[in-house]
């Protein structure tokens, strides 16, 4: 079952409120500190280069490569024009990065305030892999991946959308509709016992 969040004023779980999305259970993130030696390249120049990236290895996602601020070029940063949010990690300011007249718009993203428990990415800087020229781990250069936009993956035997539709629907739609709720749900329990 998914519900509209745009529809909802906020959402708790205990007293932690819920942002974005209610989490799945079957998505991890794991933050770890590593030594690895990362640099980043476009038109040419070295704009970010480090060796000692913060790796977040997300379920769905390719590896994640937060790098420090004092090891990024920040004289070729400006403010970006894009704030996305998070579930898991929160709200992400972005960056754009200027070489001479050359711009790549809201390249970078950081969680200045991040959500409790990802701290260890705070205020460091992360790049859209696919966006930059050139991508290196220890030497080798990364092939860019395409990006996707990551639906959460909720349990698919419950899988009911709530959509505008839904809202708008006649009423004996809506009935219906909670009646085929209400008997997946019975055959979801029945199956456990």
């Amino acid at each position: 079952m998914a519900f509209a969040w745009r529809m909802m004023d906020t959402w708790f779980e205990e007293d932690y409120q819920i942002r974005v999305h209610p989490h799945d259970p079957y998505h991890l993130i794991d933050i770890r500190p590593s030594s690895r030696h990362v640099r980043v390249v476009m038109n040419g120049q070295t704009i970010a280069e480090t060796r000692r990236p913060v790796l977040l290895f997300e379920t769905g996602l390719p590896t994640r490569y937060y790098i420090p601020i004092m090891d990024v070029r920040m004289d070729l940063l400006q403010e970006g024009s894009r704030t996305t949010h998070c579930a898991y990690k929160g709200t992400t300011p972005h960056y754009s990065v200027r070489i001479g007249d050359h711009v790549v718009e809201n390249i970078i993203w950081y969680y200045p305030f991040p959500n409790p428990g990802y701290e260890a990415i705070q205020n460091l800087l992360a790049f859209y892999q696919d966006r930059v020229d050139d991508f290196y781990v220890d030497g080798a250069r990364l092939e860019k991946t395409k990006r996707r936009h990551r639906r959460p993956i909720f349990s698919q035997a419950c899988r009911f959308k709530f959509t505008d539709r839904f809202w708008s629907a006649s009423r004996q739609t809506l009935l219906k509709a909670i009646q085929i709720a209400g008997a997946i749900i019975q055959t979801l329990h029945a199956k456990r016992n």
